[in-house]
C-alpha cells in the first residue's frame, strides 16, 4: 500500500481516501447548503474586491491629479528661493506645506546635480540621502530614499521640475531646469474604505451568510424531505413493513407528487399481496394441523382396535390350538400346532410393534425424554445400529402432548430414513433444552444423498416434507445437511414456549 513520509509520521493514502469519502458522504441537503453558501460568499468577496480595485484606481487618479497641480504650484513658489540660494526659507516653506496638507506626506527638493538641499516629512516617514550608483552608468550621483510606513501601492510619488523663469540672465538660461521637487501623497480614504469594508463584513456580510445558511437549509430540507421520506420508506419496505404512507408536500412538483403516489400505491399492493399470502399460509398451517390431528386420531383408533380385537383374537386362537393339542395328542398334529403357535406368537409381536408405532404408550405415560430413550434402545436391538445419546437440560423439559407427539414423529421419520436409505451403522443424537428451546442434532455415518435428488424421490420427499411441516407447525425449524458419501445431519429447533392452543391438544387426545 502506497504511503508517504511526513514530519509527523506516515500518512496512509487509504485513510486519506476514507476521510474524503466521509466528507463526500454527508447528507445531500448539507452538500447543497454548502455549495450555495460557497457561491454566496464567493460573490460577496468578489464584489468587495471589485469595489476595492475600483476605489483604489479612482483614488490614485485623484491623488495624481491633485498632486500634479500641487507640485506645479509648489515648484513655482520655491523657484525664487533656489535661485537666491535661500535654503532656510526653502526648508521653512516646504515644512509648512507638508504639515498643513492632508494628502502630502513628504517633499524633497534636489538641485540639478541631484544633491538634496531640503526635505520635510510627516511623522512615520524616514528620508535617507547619500551617494547611490545608478544602473545605467558608473557616475556617482546624489540620491534620496524615502522609507514609508504605508504600503508602496498606497503611495503616489510624483516629480515636478523647478524651472528658471528669471529673464535677467543672472541664474542662467530662461526655462532651464534648475532642480526637482519630489512629492509623496497618501490619502486616508484607503484606510477608511478598509474600515468600512470590515464593518460591512461584520454587520452585513456575516448576518447575510447566516441568513443564507438558514434559508437554504430550510429550502433544501423542504425540497429533499420527500426524497428522504421515500428513502426511509424503501428501507422499511425492504424489512417487510409495507404499512407505510409517504405524505405528499403541499407545494410538491407534479412529477414528485406522481412519484410519491406511485410509491404509496406500490406499497399498498405489496401489503395486500402479503396479507393474501399470510392468509394462505395460515390456512395451510391450519389444514396441516387438522391433517396431523386426524392422522394421530386414526393411529390411536387403529392402535386400540389392534390391541382390543386383533391381539385378543390371536390370544384366543393360540389358546384353542393349545386345547386341541391336549385333546388330540397326536405327534404329527402337535408339530403343526407348534408351528402355528410360533406363527401366531410372531404375528402377535408384530402387532404389538405396530401398535407401539401407532401409539407409543411410553410417550403418554412417561413423557418425551423417556420415550426417545426407549425408542433409541429398540433401534439398537432391532436393527443392529449403534446409537449414542447425549442430553442436557431435559429434566426441565415440559410441554403439551401435541408438541411432544410431533417431536417424537420427527425422530421416527428420521430413523425410518436412516434404516431404509442410509446404510448407516452408527447414529449420534444430541438433545439440549435451554431457554425454552428444544434443540436436537441427529447425525449418521451413512451414504448421504443429494438434496435435489431427495426432492424428486417420492418416498424421501414425503418424509422430509412431513418432518419440515411438523417443525413448522410447532413454530420451529429443521435443517438437513447431507451429500453423497458424507452421512446426514438433521438439526431441529423447536420453541417450546410457542405451544399450540387447547383445541389442538384436544384434537390429539380425541
Amino acid at each position: 500500500m502506497a504511503k508517504r513520509e511526513t514530519g509527523d509520521g506516515i500518512i496512509n493514502k487509504s485513510n486519506f481516501r476514507y476521510y474524503i469519502n466521509k466528507i463526500l458522504s454527508v447528507p445531500i441537503y448539507i452538500k447543497i447548503t454548502g455549495i450555495l453558501l460557497l457561491i454566496v460568499v464567493a460573490l460577496e468577496f468578489a464584489t468587495i474586491f471589485s469595489l476595492y480595485i475600483f476605489y483604489y484606481r479612482q483614488e490614485h487618479a485623484r491623488l495624481k491629479k491633485s498632486g500634479s497641480a500641487a507640485g506645479r504650484i509648489i515648484a513655482y513658489r520655491i523657484e525664487d528661493y533656489m535661485e537666491e540660494n535661500n535654503i532656510p526659507k526653502l526648508k521653512e516653506m516646504i515644512k509648512f506645506d507638508v504639515a498643513n496638507s492632508s494628502i502630502v506626506q513628504y517633499m524633497v527638493v534636489k538641485k540639478e546635480d541631484g544633491s538634496v538641499i531640503a526635505y520635510a516629512a510627516k511623522k512615520g516617514f524616514r528620508i535617507e540621502q547619500g551617494k547611490y550608483i545608478k544602473r545605467h552608468g558608473n557616475a556617482i550621483v546624489y540620491g534620496v530614499r524615502v522609507i514609508s510606513p504605508y504600503p508602496k501601492y498606497e503611495m503616489v510619488d510624483l516629480k515636478s521640475p523647478v524651472v528658471n523663469d528669471d529673464t535677467s540672465g543672472r541664474y542662467g538660461r530662461v526655462g532651464a531646469e534648475i532642480g526637482t521637487l519630489r512629492i509623496g501623497l497618501f490619502s486616508d480614504s484607503f484606510h477608511h474604505f478598509l474600515d468600512m469594508t470590515l464593518i460591512f463584513i461584520i454587520f452585513v456580510l456575516f448576518p447575510l451568510i447566516i441568513s443564507t445558511i438558514i434559508f437554504f437549509r430550510w429550502i433544501s430540507i423542504s425540497v429533499l424531505k420527500p426524497l428522504s421520506d421515500l428513502s426511509d420508506a424503501a428501507e422499511s419496505a425492504k424489512k417487510g413493513n409495507y404499512n407505510i404512507v409517504v405524505s405528499t408536500p403541499k407545494f410538491a412538483d407534479e412529477k414528485l407528487a406522481g412519484l410519491i403516489n406511485g410509491f404509496n400505491d406500490m406499497l399498498s399492493a405489496f401489503s395486500k399481496t402479503e396479507y393474501k399470502w399470510e392468509n394462505k399460509d395460515l390456512r395451510r398451517k391450519e389444514f396441516i394441523k387438522e391433517v396431523i390431528g386426524a392422522q394421530e386420531f386414526e393411529r390411536k383408533k387403529l392402535s386400540r382396535e389392534l390391541h382390543d380385537e386383533m391381539e385378543q383374537f390371536l390370544v384366543y386362537i393360540s389358546m384353542k390350538f393349545k386345547i386341541l393339542g391336549k385333546i388330540y395328542n397326536i405327534e404329527r398334529g402337535n408339530e403343526h400346532i407348534d408351528e402355528m403357535m410360533s406363527y401366531i406368537a410372531k404375528e402377535f409381536d408384530n402387532i404389538k410393534n405396530i401398535t407401539k408405532e401407532l401409539r407409543p404408550g411410553v410417550l403418554y405415560e412417561l413423557g418425551l425424554y423417556k420415550a426417545l430413550m426407549q425408542y433409541a434402545e429398540e433401534i439398537k436391538f432391532n436393527h443392529n445400529i449403534k446409537v449414542e445419546i447425549f442430553t442436557a437440560g431435559m429434566q426441565e423439559f415440559k410441554s403439551d402432548e401435541y408438541t411432544e407427539i410431533n417431536i417424537y414423529r420427527i425422530f421416527q421419520e428420521a430413523f425410518s430414513n436412516i434404516i431404509r436409505h442410509s446404510n448407516a451403522d452408527a447414529v449420534k443424537i444430541t438433545i439440549n433444552f435451554e431457554n425454552c428451546i428444544f434443540h436436537a442434532v441427529i447425525e449418521d455415518n451413512g451414504k448421504g444423498f443429494k438434496m435435489v435428488k431427495a426432492d424428486k424421490s417420492k418416498g424421501e420427499n414425503f418424509g422430509i416434507i412431513g418432518m419440515k411441516e411438523r417443525a413448522e407447525i410447532l413454530g420451529g425449524t429443521i435443517n438437513i445437511k447431507t451429500k453423497p458419501g458424507s452421512g446426514t445431519t438433521i438439526v431441529l429447533n423447536i420453541p417450546i414456549d410457542k405451544a399450540i392452543d387447547k383445541d389442538d391438544e384436544e384434537a390429539v387426545k380425541t
